[in-house]
């Protein structure tokens, strides 16, 4: 099945109750799931943490109803996307980041 990211919403335009992580510390925890040789799972309607430094964590969400998996290198891809796309400044100055990014196959990665 071809994979295709369909959308990339940054924080502001989810809607959601979440709130920005600093833009390093997601990295970290984006580098470790890029260089991961593992795949990444999600039961049915479920969403699981991927990844997590400090208080940057990564999700793997399925809103499909069976169970699927993915590379942990694949879904770093998801998430860089976000980190490129989704940058604000906080009031101390630095960078943060937070969003979502969807795919064809009714899944997303969030931030």
């Amino acid at each position: 099945t071809q994979r295709e990211r369909t959308d990339v919403n940054c924080l502001q335009a989810t809607g959601q109750p979440w709130k920005p992580a600093s833009l390093n510390t997601v990295k970290i925890a984006v580098d470790a799931l890029w260089s991961s040789k593992k795949y990444c799972s999600v039961k049915a309607s479920h969403c699981e943490r991927i990844g997590c430094v400090d208080h940057a964590a990564v999700y793997f969400c399925n809103n499909n109803k069976k169970s699927i998996s993915q590379g942990c290198p694949y879904l770093a891809q998801y998430a860089r996307a976000i980190m490129d796309k989704c940058q604000t400044t906080n009031g101390n100055g630095g960078v943060e980041v937070a969003g979502q990014a969807w795919d064809k196959e009714n899944w997303n990665v969030f931030i």
